[in-house]
C-alpha cells in the first residue's frame, strides 16, 4: 500500500495533467489525509477545467470537515458549506447517483450540525430538491425514498413521509 502511494505520487508529479493517477491516489490516501488530497484535486482542477471532478472535490470537502475537531463547530459548518457549494456549481441533473446521494449526506450533516430550525429546514427542503431529481432518474434506488423520508417527517410533512415509507 505505502509503495503504490509512493508510485502514484511519483505520477501526478510526472504526469500533473493525467487524472486517473489522482482518483488512485485519493482512494488510497483519502481516510488519512483528506487535506492533501483535497489540494491535489484543487490543482488538477486549476490545470485541466476541462474535467467534471467537482463532485470528487465536493466530496473531499465534506471529508475534510466531518475530521474536522468537534469543539470547532463554526469551521467545521464553514468547510461544508464550502463542500455543498461545490455540490449546487455541479447542477443535479449531470450527477451520478452516487454524487447525488453524497450531496444528500452533506445537507445531512448541515441538518445535524446547525442549530437554528430555519437552518435545518433551509437544508431539509435541499435534500428533498436533491433526492426528488435522485428518485425520478432511478425510481426502485431505496437509498432516496429513506433521505426523502427522514426529510420530510423533520419537515413535519407526515403524508408525504408515510407515502416515502410506503415505496420503501
Amino acid at each position: 500500500r505505502y509503495t503504490a502511494i509512493i508510485y502514484f505520487k511519483k505520477a501526478m508529479e510526472v504526469n500533473p495533467l493525467y487524472p486517473d493517477s489522482y482518483d488512485y491516489y485519493a482512494s488510497m490516501k483519502a481516510s488519512e489525509d483528506p487535506e492533501g488530497v483535497l489540494r491535489q484535486f484543487l490543482q488538477l482542477r486549476d490545470q485541466r477545467p476541462d474535467l467534471n471532478i467537482g463532485g470528487t472535490i465536493a466530496a473531499l470537502q465534506v471529508n475534510v470537515a466531518r475530521k474536522a475537531p468537534d469543539d470547532t463547530l463554526g469551521i467545521k459548518m464553514g468547510l461544508l458549506k464550502k463542500g455543498i457549494t461545490t455540490y449546487e456549481e455541479q447542477g443535479n441533473e449531470n450527477r451520478s447517483l452516487d454524487e447525488l446521494y453524497k450531496y444528500c449526506n452533506a445537507l445531512d450533516f448541515a441538518v445535524d450540525w446547525s442549530k437554528e430550525a430555519d437552518v435545518k429546514n433551509f437544508y431539509r427542503e435541499k435534500i428533498v430538491s436533491v433526492a426528488n431529481v435522485a428518485h425520478e432518474k432511478e425510481v426502485t434506488d431505496p437509498r432516496f425514498l429513506s433521505v426523502l423520508l427522514a426529510a420530510n417527517y423533520g419537515l413535519q410533512r407526515y403524508q408525504d413521509a408515510i407515502k416515502n415509507a410506503n415505496e420503501l
